[in-house]
């Protein structure tokens, strides 16, 4: 039902405008010589956004599931936002992992998993207007209530959800529920690449929360604007949404 991972979907995603300069400048390497320093920083930059682009993405299949749910928690396992929903104490990790095996179905129904090439980074995107209530996500619903919010916090954890979904606009967006890169592969622009083939591949707005000010920076340089901020318990939470959307 879900394709075979032996024959991965790779997608590149439109190419921009910046991806035929630098072709265009990388071919014109061996033609002309390096006159000064500014044809040197043209040619490094140049060469940069081609093997940006150049680098696909693949479409996950079902089978990539243990690979997605390992990078997610780990790269999630100190992250505000995502433990103010999991239950806190032994068994914290595990009901993490639960957590991201739960984003991981409902995004394979109702959104698009991806991996990076080199299956190091990962990106759980939902389109909310797809979602439809079924035996599966009732019951996905409920173990995730009791095994990984815990049945005293389920309200408390809604009540937050339910906050974050009214300020999404009316019309069809693309929520980036989670991109995360193994730690051990952090700052190598892995993450930076996902997420530029991401925005580049749909069609959609992009939409996303996140509750630590470094994210917020990583965001904001790569296209997106903070158009509120909401407050919780674990401190405030900031909605992110590609800078040419407008709710």
């Amino acid at each position: 039902m879900h394709g075979d991972r032996s024959a991965p979907h790779q997608i590149t995603g439109r190419m921009p405008e910046e991806y035929m300069v630098a072709q265009y400048l990388i071919g014109r390497k061996n033609n002309r010589k390096l006159s000064s320093l500014k044809n040197i920083f043209d040619l490094v930059n140049a060469s940069r956004i081609f093997h940006t682009f150049r680098a696909v993405m693949i479409k996950a299949a079902y089978t990539d599931k243990e690979t997605v749910v390992r990078i997610l928690t780990a790269a999630f396992a100190d992250n505000k936002s995502v433990n103010y929903v999991v239950r806190q104490g032994r068994g914290r990790i595990a009901r993490i992992r639960a957590l991201m095996a739960y984003s991981f179905e409902l995004c394979m129904l109702f959104g698009r998993v991806y991996l990076s090439e080199d299956r190091q980074a990962c990106a759980l995107t939902l389109f909310p207007d797809r979602k439809k209530t079924t035996l599966k996500t009732i019951l996905l619903d409920l173990r995730l209530a009791l095994n990984v919010i815990g049945p005293g916090r389920v309200r408390r954890v809604m009540q937050r959800e339910v906050r974050i979904k009214a300020a999404y606009p009316a019309t069809p967006i693309n929520y980036l529920w989670f991109i995360g890169v193994l730690p051990g592969r952090q700052h190598r622009g892995t993450g930076s690449r996902l997420l530029r083939q991401l925005i580049a591949h749909g069609q959609r707005p992009v939409y996303l929360e996140t509750s630590m000010i470094d994210n917020v920076n990583w965001y904001t340089k790569r296209g997106f604007e903070v158009y509120q901020t909401l407050k919780f318990g674990h401190g405030d939470l900031y909605l992110l949404r590609t800078s040419t959307a407008r709710a």
